[in-house]
């Protein structure tokens, strides 16, 4: 009988652990992204976005965030289907028009913009980027340009200009510096990184004042997402008031973008 109660009073108690254990687990939220420099890189593993969610994972334990890679036009599959909740540092202009109901969006996070360049040739100022319909424009797969009204379909951007698409931006650095193309569309960050890393480029590119586009990126939480719109900025703002998060985007090279 002793035995009994005992093996009662201990399945209450593994009862009341699972019920704890449960009412405490993370909510898992599922973050996707695309090759994207330096915020996705190419093969999905660094750039800002994981460094981001590992920063979130950290500084709270109500979600854990997860990251996947996806083709560029698949961001929009995966949210449609719920087999994603949140797309971050994105803009809605960047084809998600069509998909409005079904995302809300956070305030602005960082702000920036992609610029034009060129090989450094005698003569040639910042007129020469005035008329890109004459020009070879390199240009990645996938990606919203201004000077195309965002329309990222490939066919059309092949029809309407000479373009060539690739999967990396650095790629777009490589063919305007060989003379392979004659105007490259690049984000300023990734950009500055480059010529970082390659300071022999600063003279021989030439880069436009003016930008193809500017940024205003945002977090687009689907709505059946676990986490909502609310409680994303809340928690950014948590961060926010701690000094936690500009400290995080100082820290990543892109603390002058900070807009949070």
């Amino acid at each position: 009988m002793r035995s009994l109660r005992i093996f009662a009073i201990f399945a209450a108690f593994v009862c009341f652990a699972v019920q704890v254990n449960s009412a405490n687990a993370e909510k898992v939220v599922r973050v996707v992204g695309y090759t994207f420099p330096p915020f996705v890189s190419k093969d999905g593993t660094g750039g800002l976005t994981t460094n981001f969610l590992t920063f979130l994972n950290n500084q709270q334990s109500t979600y854990r965030f997860e990251f996947s890679k996806v083709h560029p036009n698949r961001r929009y599959w995966a949210i449609e289907k719920q087999v994603a909740d949140i797309v971050v540092f994105e803009m809605p202009e960047w084809g998600w028009q069509k998909h409005a109901l079904l995302f809300d969006e956070t305030r602005v996070l960082l702000r920036g913009g992609e610029v034009y360049i060129s090989r450094a040739e005698e003569g040639r100022g910042q007129t020469f980027f005035d008329d890109l319909k004459s020009k070879l424009i390199a240009g990645v797969l996938g990606y919203h340009y201004g000077f195309a009204d965002f329309n990222s379909d490939s066919k059309w951007l092949k029809k309407n200009f000479s373009i060539i698409l690739n999967n990396d931006p650095g790629v777009v650095i490589k063919l305007v510096l060989k003379g392979r193309a004659d105007v490259g569309v690049v984000t300023q960050s990734y950009l500055s990184r480059y010529l970082a890393k390659h300071p022999e480029a600063v003279k021989e590119l030439l880069i436009s004042k003016k930008k193809d586009q500017k940024y205003l990126l945002r977090a687009l939480i689907g709505k059946h997402a676990p986490i909502t719109t609310s409680e994303f900025e809340s928690l950014l703002d948590r961060l926010k008031s701690s000094g936690n998060l500009k400290r995080f985007f100082d820290s990543n090279g892109v603390g002058a973008h900070f807009a949070f």
